[in-house]
């Protein structure tokens, strides 16, 4: 009962947000080179979004599933899952665009200071042809979106008004490894044992 409970108010808090996904569910990327096991969703909606709004749902976005533990916008570390997050698009149109989990700091290179919201090491790039280009002046252009194509762009941080959608990375719970589940077992059977030998004794 508390499982449906969960559920309905889950629906509930996605219409009240007037998010559409394009997703009933998030996609794991688990096969093929570098895979890590993580899921991604593209969630669209019927209004533009800035980053910072953006990166607040795809923060709370997991509490709507159990088995997540986290999740952020999207942190894209190689060509492989840039790949991946490029298939979440269904519709070519370059005003399809997406928030990804990329900004920038103070720097006024175009191209220096990029960061992810994770921390992780900015070591992967597939920018769009002349981007970054901080083409509306260094201390605006900060924030990192994606195309259908999945070339990046370098933008403000309320996209021009031009973004209606982001892509959510989702870490999974972990799942205990057999040999951890044998040894709990093992341990069990061993305090069961002792109880029983103590009472006989």
């Amino acid at each position: 009962m508390k499982n449906v409970i969960f559920v309905i108010l889950s629906i509930g808090l996605i219409f009240s947000l007037n998010v559409k996904s394009v997703f009933s569910a998030p996609v794991q990327w688990n096969t093929g080179v570098n895979h890590n096991d993580h899921y991604y969703e593209r969630v669209q909606l019927s209004y533009t979004i800035s980053w910072t709004t953006a990166q607040q749902l795809a923060a709370e976005r997991y509490t709507l599933f159990p088995d997540f533990t986290e999740s952020y916008l999207a942190v894209i570390t190689s060509t492989e899952e840039n790949s991946f997050v490029q298939a979440l698009f269904l519709n070519p149109e370059p005003q399809y665009r997406a928030w990804l989990g990329g900004f920038q700091d103070d720097s006024q290179n175009p191209a220096s200071g990029w960061g992810w919201v994770t921390g992780e090491l900015w070591d992967y790039t597939n920018w769009r042809p002349g981007e970054p280009n901080d083409a509306l002046g260094a201390r605006d252009e900060r924030y990192l979106e994606t195309f259908p194509s999945g070339n990046w762009n370098d933008i403000t941080l309320d996209g021009e008004n031009l973004v209606y959608a982001f892509i959510v990375e989702y870490v999974p719970k972990p799942i205990p490894e057999p040999i951890t589940l044998v040894l709990f077992s093992s341990s069990l059977l061993v305090l069961k044992l002792r109880k029983l030998f103590n009472f006989i004794s």
